[in-house]
C-alpha cells in the first residue's frame, strides 16, 4: 500500500470534520470530509468529500463510507473507504483512510486492485 495523504479531525460547530490532502504524481487536492450522520452498517455514505474549485468554491468531489474491519485481530475497528471523482479525473480514485488510535489522525492509502484469480496482473 502507498500512503497518498492524510486527514485530521477538526470541530466545525458541533460536527467533527476531517481536513487533509491527497497527493499523487498527477493529483494534488485539499479535502474536507463532512459527516452525513450515517453509520458503518448503512449503504449511504457516512461523509461527503469537498474540495475547493479553481474559483475558490467548495465542490463535492466524492463520498466516503465507514466500514468495519473483519480480520481476526481487528474485528470491530473501522476505516473510511473514499471514492473521489470529478469530470477532470481520467477515472475515479478509490482510497482508504485508517485512523491512528493514539493521535486520531487518518492515513490515506492506495493499493492497485489485483487480478481476481490471485495472480499478479501482467506488466
Amino acid at each position: 500500500m502507498s500512503e497518498v495523504g492524510y486527514l485530521k479531525p477538526e470541530m466545525d460547530g458541533g460536527d467533527e470534520v476531517l481536513i487533509g490532502q491527497i497527493r499523487t504524481l498527477e493529483l494534488a487536492v485539499d479535502l474536507s470530509l463532512r459527516p452525513t450522520g450515517e453509520g458503518p452498517r448503512s449503504r449511504r455514505p457516512s461523509h461527503l468529500i469537498f474540495a475547493k474549485s479553481a474559483q475558490g468554491r467548495l465542490t463535492q468531489i466524492g463520498s466516503a463510507w465507514t466500514k468495519e474491519m473483519n480480520g481476526a485481530d481487528r474485528v470491530g475497528e473501522t476505516f473510511l473507504s473514499l471514492t473521489l471523482d470529478d469530470p477532470s479525473f481520467a477515472r475515479p480514485l478509490n482510497v482508504a483512510a485508517f485512523k491512528d488510535a493514539e493521535t486520531g489522525d487518518y492515513t490515506i492509502t492506495w493499493r492497485r486492485r489485483q487480478a481476481g484469480n490471485g495472480a499478479a496482473p501482467n506488466a
